[in-house]
């Protein structure tokens, strides 16, 4: 309802962190559930997000993906990022970083051995590498790995080389 109404563009303690980030050089870091369901997870909150991130000039803008696969149909998440990486061109702002099934990253059994592996995705750039999103998870499909249980996948601007890891004094924002 705020995105449709215009407050979430308003919202003053987004702003100011998007503000300090700026004046700070500080990457900016998305992370959520990207699907539509609804249930966890809505891609116009993320849309949302970018778009300010634009407003504010911010350059150093990247979302970490975690993959559903539950609350929509599995094998979808290639289209998912497909579609964010149009989004992404469209808006003008935002790469994809890392992918990660939601297994891993959203873990509510207090599984530390999941949740460890999602940690040093973001943190330590740690997992499988690729330099295109799409590929990679269409890869997992092909060795019979569903969208929530893909493991952690980090995407590389160059070999060897990831797009970011979350440092210190970065932005962290949960959409």
């Amino acid at each position: 309802k705020a995105i449709q109404s215009g407050e979430f563009q308003k919202n003053a303690v987004l702003n100011r962190a998007y503000a300090k980030a700026k004046a700070n050089g500080s990457a900016v870091h998305l992370i959520g559930l990207l699907s539509d369901a609804g249930v966890h997870s809505s891609m116009e909150n993320l849309f949302a997000c970018l778009r300010l991130a634009k407003q504010h000039g911010l350059e150093n803008v990247f979302i970490h993906c975690i993959l559903d696969g539950v609350d929509v149909p599995e094998r979808t998440a290639d289209i998912y990022v497909e579609a964010l990486e149009i989004k992404l061109a469209e808006i003008g702002v935002g790469r994809v970083a890392t992918l990660c099934g939601r297994f891993f990253a959203m873990d509510n059994n207090e599984k530390w051995d999941r949740t460890a592996r999602a940690f040093t995705l973001l943190v330590h750039a740690e997992g499988e590498r690729t330099h295109d999103a799409v590929t990679a998870i269409r890869n997992s499909f092909l060795r019979g790995i569903s969208d929530e249980f893909i493991s952690p996948i980090v995407v590389e601007r160059a070999p060897d080389t990831p797009v970011t890891r979350i440092g210190n004094g970065d932005l962290v924002v949960f959409f």
